[in-house]
């Protein structure tokens, strides 16, 4: 078994580009869900499945990536965020990584559960969606409260 120090980290300089690509994606996410959708974000693209008006599967379809771009973004941005070595990285540290990890599994689950008893149709899809994102934000805060706390 590898000993607490082999954790593979990113190096720190990197964090600089989580917050940019997290910018970018809630950017694109906010002017999406406002109806704002430019023309070149329009693109004809492989889909393994499509479905809007009529469910399609493997074929070419016409869509606008805005969200695409926006989810994806975020996604990057929060993971480079939680797997970057902070500034000044200790093994203790490593220590507050997986009591966050296990809060925001515990959050999440909860979460997942609680959606499920609450809400019905087809809104449970995107909220599911959105529990995987929720999941790293509060992975993140955790960590940087147990940082801040010990």
């Amino acid at each position: 078994m590898k000993n607490l120090e082999t954790i593979k980290l990113w190096p720190h300089s990197l964090k600089k580009w989580s917050y940019i690509l997290i910018i970018t994606g809630v950017s694109f996410l906010l002017l999406y869900f406002k109806g704002i959708r430019p023309a070149w974000a329009n693109v004809k693209i492989f889909a393994v499945a499509s479905t809007y008006l009529e469910n399609r599967y493997l074929q070419i379809v016409q869509t606008n990536l805005m969200d695409e771009f926006g989810v994806f973004s975020l996604i990057v941005g929060l993971g480079l965020m939680i797997f970057t070595k902070e500034r000044h990285e200790t093994l203790e540290y490593n220590l507050y990584r997986l009591r966050a990890f296990l809060f925001a599994a515990k959050f999440s689950l909860a979460s997942c559960l609680i959606a499920y008893a609450m809400l019905f149709g087809f809104i449970i899809f995107p909220i599911s969606m959105m529990i995987f994102a929720v999941f790293l934000i509060v992975y993140y805060a955790y960590f940087r409260y147990l940082i801040r706390t010990k």
